[in-house]
């Protein structure tokens, strides 16, 4: 499937801050979904050299490793990625992120690890929240932004 870049770039200005959330992080470390390139275009070529810098959460590590550690595969890989791709920010989950999670599940009903990335975008002043979650894009304090809707 093809990206519609000249349409992502026209949503994500030149140093947005971002935070992305799990699914954007699967499609691109596995592969194989309608967003994989999408997430490439965003992580490869805009977030690696430092057009946008991003933020995941610790819940999204969690998230992403559970995969590889059930397969016995890749861990190490999947680890590495997370810790180490540049411009991208692993935030842990500290009494602040934790309040805001608190508010944005006590006001719009998201499950706790939604809560709890939508709360690191609102903490760390994030432009938008990347996602592909319809939970999450119809109750975000933040503005999301749906991959999706740039494949083509």
């Amino acid at each position: 499937m093809e990206v519609d870049a000249d349409a992502l770039a026209a949503t994500i200005a030149d140093g947005d801050r971002l935070v992305l959330d799990t699914n954007v992080l699967i499609a691109y470390l596995e592969g194989n979904q309608v967003i994989t390139d999408a997430a490439t275009l965003l992580l490869d070529d805009w977030i690696h050299s430092g057009r946008n810098p991003a933020w995941i959460s610790t819940v999204s590590v969690m998230e992403v490793l559970v995969g590889p550690m059930k397969a016995d595969a890749a861990l190490t890989a999947y680890f590495d990625f997370l810790q180490r791709f540049p411009n991208l920010t692993c935030v842990p989950v500290d009494a602040a992120v934790a309040r805001e999670a608190a508010r944005i599940r006590a006001s719009t009903g998201l499950r706790a690890p939604d809560a709890l990335i939508v709360g690191t975008a609102v903490v760390t002043g994030a432009a938008a929240m990347v996602t592909n979650d319809d939970a999450i894009a119809s109750k975000s304090p933040v503005p999301v932004l749906a991959l999706r809707k740039y494949v083509v």
